[in-house]
């Protein structure tokens, strides 16, 4: 009833899928509007029309099923897959089998994937979805999901990625969900598409006085009839109950009263629900409680348990619940679920609370008799158990650990309960450490830094000094939270009070306090700090006898010689650590990740590419069985940053979106920001300049929601999209917006020089030529002196901006300088940028024949490296050099230096007599000449007279001089 406009809008989406576009519809409304019966009615055109449809609907009781909803949705098609199909996912068959055990391959058990790594399982879902369009047949893949606010949070984090990330083919994704109730992730993922054009609302409104009418029945009064309208506020659900009501008492008013904050339902629709229920008798009222608690899929003797009921009483009671409607069973499933989600909420919040706590006791007791997991029981454990309960304890600890690689929120959660449950003593303080550093990490893991943080610090007030090593290991995880939050200051503040307090800080304990400072103060750019955290860091692990130690603290120490200006003790330190590191096993990496991580980082900076690769690519293999997501982070964007140095834009993409998940999964807002930058220089990288200004406004806005400074490299990248968009005014805000974090020191120098080039450029773009060789200036004093040929070439490049306007042959010795340099380095990106540059340079020298070959050399390189954007800025400033070439021949368009020169070369001066005439070099009069000789359209020096003399016409096509 009155859903025909939003059929119609589902239908559009519909088509958008059946021409093999991506698409999505999102079905929204509160409890009882009508969103199941629109997705009933839409989904039996969708049959009728040849589609596949893949359904599954969410339920409340079951969000702790890591991927329930999709293994409802899917569960059915993928076990019936045949194994022609199954051939094209061969690769993801081992990470999808975790999810579906049911699809053919080994008998050993599926791959375990750790939480930090949940997008693998993500990709290898969409790539499944991939898969089964492609054999949809006539029509798309329909994938359904109704009440998606209930989702479990593996399937919630799977939907953010496919909206992100869609899979190709016809395919269309349906959500019907509550929007109050969406969990504020997934929220955010449906906006992003919106915005992208990629998903469509359809918010189903209330219906209308005259469509509530048509719903009543004829013989209740038009009063009556718009008293019900009012009182259901036009939704369907409440519009029904309380008709029931008005048909058994016509005259009573419409109001009631309800528990204050039960269900969410208003008062009227409360007090009709329970009246209906009130009608039934009290074994039948008793059994659909029971339902309520145990799960529509309970099978009779766990409802008879429940409900403390004989069994052959709950057969007969469910009978008459169905006939009721108050249940509705599916014909061939032995399944008893409520005709609405909204009267099992009321059913369930009706019960007396005494009652429901037994009766979760009597549920989880039958469970643990059958020998189910853990994590069925754990639902009804914490809702029951009592302080001191230590079976209860452990029913959560061994479900949360179940549950920790897809649901980390949900594993935190029981944690969470158990810790409260957990009695206050002696006997105990080992289990609760235990769990609170298990807590700490489930939280961090989910993306809760700041629970995650409240956790590691109450285990801090609780540890003792002893064990000394035990808590120092505490101490450098709370530092890590710490400075994942943007809190580096305190995050050092920390261990620096460790470290005082610290019982043996000579010993292992001392050792572990001390890498932690000097990874903060590395991270955190602070040169002092760094290159007396380091140095002391390389003398405990000189001392050690552990190889993987040295190869940590070398890199760490090599990294502070950036920030110190030290580059050769630098790359000696490197050199030292890259042989360590090449000659440990993988297992003896496990402990120390992070600082050997900096290895490939240094490499970056150190220009040795191929070597960061290699290593960078082993420490990740390492990383993926052991360690939490933001370490990932990190890795994934230093490998992207490798790649992208080498032109190779698909290997870079792959590790970017790797990063870019990785850090969603983090919740840390500067790994999200530096994620988003190398996001943005993809959308950039791939021409898509849209969608890199609207990732840079995102992550500004991040940044400023978050509290937490945006890093000036990341500024960098996204003035350089304001740059490419024509809009050097708002290139150079954003760059302003940095402060004076370009001119301190960084462990990346090459960083801050681009920041400069790309500054410069601005400011000579926006005609600000001051400003421009000002920025120049800083770039060429970060670059003297420097061995490395990326920072000279950028500095370069800066230089050449800023002379671009008003010495155009200072401009293209420098961009001419630059091209050889990056040449050099295989920086194709860069390269073609100083060779299109030159070719500017060259187009202000009027030397159009050598512009043309700069630019053609510039769009070689951008077509090797697939960058169309950068490739049609070239074509188009060819164009306009076209546009404005003056025709051959015509002396008018000479300067009046130009004119002079032209005059003495007509009388038959050489270079030198002319320059002795008029006080200038003789390559200065070179200069000129030869571009009076590109003006005039002639070759030789005999030629100028006559093309003096003549009037201007048109003349054969110019040459060029150097």
């Amino acid at each position: 009833m009155g859903r025909g406009a939003e059929l119609q809008r589902l239908h559009a989406a519909y088509d958008q899928a059946s021409a093999g576009a991506w698409a999505v519809a999102e079905v929204t409304g509160d409890p009882g509007i009508g969103k199941s019966s629109v997705l009933a009615r839409f989904l039996a055109h969708a049959r009728s029309a040849g589609a596949q449809v893949c359904a599954g609907q969410a339920v409340e009781s079951d969000g702790h099923v890591p991927y329930g909803l999709l293994v409802d949705a899917l569960g059915d098609v993928v076990s019936r897959l045949p194994a022609a199909r199954l051939a094209a996912a061969q690769a993801d068959l081992p990470v999808l089998r975790a999810v579906w055990p049911q699809l053919p391959g080994p008998s050993d058990a599926p791959e375990s994937i750790p939480a930090a790594q949940r997008y693998r399982v993500h990709r290898a879902v969409r790539n499944l979805l991939a898969v089964l369009a492609a054999g949809a047949g006539n029509g798309p893949l329909v994938v359904a999901l109704d009440d998606v606010h209930w989702a479990d949070e593996g399937s919630t984090e799977l939907l953010g990625h496919l909206l992100r990330h869609p899979p190709p083919g016809p395919v269309l994704l349906l959500a019907v969900y509550r929007p109050r109730q969406l969990a504020s992730r997934l929220r955010g993922a449906f906006a992003d598409a919106a915005v992208t054009g990629t998903s469509v609302r359809v918010d189903l409104p209330p219906l209308t006085e005259d469509e509530t009418a048509a719903l009543l029945p004829d013989r209740l009064s038009p009063r009556r009839r718009q008293q019900l309208h009012v009182a259901s506020a036009g939704n369907p659900l409440y519009l029904k109950a309380l008709s029931a009501v008005a048909e058994v008492a016509p005259a009573e008013p419409v109001r009631g009263h309800r528990p204050p904050g039960q269900a969410g339902l208003p008062d009227p629709v409360w007090s009709a629900l329970t009246a209906e229920l009130a009608t039934l008798t009290s074994t039948e009222r008793q059994v659909a409680a029971a339902v309520a608690v145990a799960g529509p899929a309970a099978d009779i003797d766990l409802l008879s348990t429940v409900a403390a009921c004989p069994a052959p009483r709950v057969v007969a009671a469910l009978d008459r619940l169905a006939t009721r409607d108050v249940l509705r069973p599916v014909p061939g499933i032995a399944t008893f679920p409520f005709r609405h989600p909204v009267v099992h909420t009321v059913t369930y919040e009706s019960a007396p609370a005494g009652w429901r706590t037994a009766a979760h006791a009597r549920a989880a007791t039958a469970l643990a008799e059958r020998g189910a997991a853990a994590t069925d029981r754990a639902y009804h454990v914490e809702r029951c158990a009592g302080v001191g309960d230590a079976a209860a304890v452990t029913t959560l600890s061994e479900a949360a650990a179940t549950v920790l690689p897809a649901g980390p929120a949900t594993a935190a959660r029981w944690l969470a309960t158990a810790l409260r449950l957990l009695p206050a003593g002696a006997t105990t303080d080992a289990v609760r450490w235990d769990l609170l550093v298990r807590h700490a990490e489930a939280r961090s893991l989910a993306g809760d830094l700041s629970g995650g943080r409240d956790s590691v610090h109450a285990l801090l007030s609780l540890l003792p000094r002893h064990p000394a090593a035990k808590r120092a290991r505490v101490a450098v995880l709370a530092a890590t939270v710490e400075r994942l939050l943007g809190n580096a200051m305190e995050a050092e503040a920390l261990l620096a009070a460790e470290l005082a307090a610290c019982p043996e800080a000579h010993g292992t304990a001392g050792v572990t306090l001390r890498t932690g400072l000097a990874t903060c103060a590395v991270l955190r750019s602070d040169p002092a700090a760094a290159d007396r955290w380091t140095g002391q860091a390389l003398r405990d692990a000189r001392r050690d006898a552990r190889p993987a130690r040295l190869a940590g603290a070398l890199a760490l120490a090599a990294m502070a010689g950036h920030l110190t200006g030290a580059f050769t003790a630098a790359a000696a330190r490197l050199d030292e650590a890259a042989r360590i590191l090449d000659g440990l096993p993988d297992d003896d990496l496990v402990e120390v990740l992070q600082p050997v991580g900096l290895v490939g980082a240094a490499e970056i900076a150190h220009e040795r590419i191929p070597d960061a690769i290699r290593h960078l690519n082993r420490i990740l293999a390492v990383a993926h069985r052991h360690r939490p997501a933001h370490v990932l982070t990190d890795l994934y964007g230093q490998l992207g940053t490798a790649y992208a140095l080498t032109g190779d834009r698909d290997r870079a993409a792959e590790c970017f979106d790797n990063e870019y998940d990785a850090a969603l999964l983090t919740g840390s807002a500067a790994q999200c920001g530096t994620a988003l930058k190398h996001q943005s220089w993809l959308a950039l990288w791939r021409g898509d300049l849209p969608a890199a200004l609207h990732l840079g406004e995102r992550a500004l806005a991040d940044a400023r929601a978050q509290q937490h400074p945006l890093s000036w490299s990341s500024m960098a990248i996204f003035a350089l999209a304001h740059l490419l968009g024509n809009d050097p005014a708002a290139a150079i805000r954003l760059l302003e917006s940095a402060g004076d974090r370009p001119h301190k020191p960084t462990i990346d120098p090459g960083a801050r020089i681009r920041w400069w080039e790309v500054r410069a450029a601005a400011c000579a773009a926006a005609g600000d030529t001051d400003a421009a060789r000002d920025a120049a200036e800083h770039a060429g004093q970060l670059a003297a002196g420097s061995s490395l040929r990326r920072g000279r070439a950028h500095a370069a490049m800066a230089r050449g901006y800023a002379l671009l306007n008003d010495d155009p042959a200072g401009a293209l010795e420098a961009a001419r300088a630059a091209g050889t340099l990056l040449d050099q380095a295989g920086d194709l990106i860069a390269a073609g940028r100083a060779h299109h540059l030159a070719a500017n340079a060259l187009a202000a020298l009027r030397r159009p024949a050598q512009a043309r070959a700069c630019f053609a050399d510039a769009r070689s390189r951008f077509t090797t490296a697939q960058a169309p954007l950068l490739h049609d800025a070239t074509l188009r400033d060819e164009r306009r050099m076209n546009a404005r070439r003056s025709r051959p021949g015509d002396h008018r368009t000479l300067t009046p230096r130009e004119s002079e020169v032209a005059r003495l070369v007509a009388e038959g001066l050489t270079n030198r007599q002319i320059a002795e005439r008029l006080f200038l070099s003789p390559g200065t009069v070179g200069v000129h000449v030869g571009r009076v000789y590109a003006k005039l359209g002639v070759g030789r020096r005999a030629a100028v007279a006559a093309r003096l003399a003549a009037p201007p016409h048109a003349a054969d096509r110019a040459d060029d001089h150097p």
